[in-house]
């Protein structure tokens, strides 16, 4: 198993390779042999955990290749119950995902003069924390609107506005490609009745707190 971590590792820095990558290891199979593969290597398992942590959006952000600057490898996983918060957003990187259980409903925004609004914020990371800085009013409108099921990969460039909802009454897991960052912020928008704090604390998980939830993310992918 283990030189499946390390071809999986290889074949990431080719960004050629990385919708191919996704569609082999985006199986209920082949992903628990990753994690059982990481689960080994305490050392990577530390590593992995420095970039570890719940997100604000409400789902898990378990990082299970890191290989900065080229790219991270991460598990994301929503679970029925927690309250999934539903920003408009973009990245700091192009990224690819592929669903591995679930469903995803992946809306695409743009602005608009008159549309649906928003207030927007430029997000930036200190690494120990997000800073969140009001920008002013915005109006967006839905471009595109899909449900993304067990198989499929979508990627999505660094300007794409977007919003994604997991399945409210199912565990929701995906394996999430984000490559070399290329901008220093992104974009938050917000309901203009939920405005959200100036700063929000990250608190990463340690190597022990990792392996629980990969453990955690093996039962749930049976």
């Amino acid at each position: 198993m283990s030189s499946w971590y390390d071809e999986v590792r290889t074949s990431l820095r080719d960004p050629a390779q990385i919708r191919p990558t996704l569609a082999r290891a985006a199986a209920v199979q082949p992903l628990s042999e990753l994690v059982e593969c990481l689960l080994e290597r305490p050392d990577e398992l530390e590593r992995c955990a420095r970039w570890s942590f719940v997100h604000t959006l409400g789902f898990e952000k378990l990082v299970l290749i890191a290989a900065p600057p080229l790219f991270m490898l991460r598990l994301h996983l929503w679970r029925p119950g927690v309250p999934n918060l539903r920003h408009v957003h973009n990245h700091r990187a192009d990224i690819a995902s592929a669903v591995v259980r679930g469903r995803l409903d992946k809306r695409l925004y743009r602005r608009v003069g008159t549309g649906i609004p928003f207030i927007e914020y430029r997000e930036h990371n200190f690494g120990h924390a997000w800073g969140l800085y009001p920008v002013g009013p915005a109006e967006l409108e839905v471009v595109t609107s899909d449900r993304i099921g067990p198989g499929q990969i979508y990627d999505l460039p660094t300007t794409a506005l977007h919003q994604v909802d997991p399945h409210p009454s199912d565990t929701t897991v995906t394996l999430f490609v984000e490559m070399a960052k290329t901008c220093s912020t992104t974009q938050v928008f917000a309901p203009v009745s939920e405005p959200l704090p100036q700063r929000t604390d990250k608190s990463p998980l340690d190597g022990e707190a990792l392996r629980r939830r990969l453990r955690l993310a093996l039962t749930d992918l049976g």
